[in-house]
């Protein structure tokens, strides 16, 4: 027997769904195209920072999911969770927006 979701398991499951689509779209085809525009710039082969690239998202994940399993234990125990997403969220927007400095730095766009 199945159940209808709730209006807010709903604006989750969309939450989701669109968050997912953001991301994959992003580390797939924006970022790439970014970061070899920064490269390039900066006077580096195509294959080096396409390797240089490769580096990073493995140590990237290396990283998390080291952390990972660490700060969630952290999060549930002590209960900071909202303090954790707080303080990575704005991580996340401020090293992305140090990204557009990178660019001007380079002279990418100027």
């Amino acid at each position: 027997m199945s159940r209808r979701l709730t209006t807010q398991e709903k604006s989750w499951v969309f939450y989701d769904w669109a968050n997912s689509a953001y991301s994959i779209l992003i580390t797939t085809a924006i970022f790439p195209l970014f970061f070899k525009a920064a490269a390039d710039g900066a006077g580096l082969a195509g294959s080096t920072s396409t390797a240089y690239l490769g580096y990073a998202n493995s140590f990237g994940t290396l990283i998390v999911s080291i952390s990972a399993p660490i700060l969630g234990t952290i999060g549930d125990f002590r209960g900071f969770k909202k303090r954790l997403f707080t303080i990575f969220a704005i991580l996340g927007i401020v090293f992305t927006a140090l990204l557009a400095v990178v660019l001007v730095t380079n002279g990418c766009y100027s």
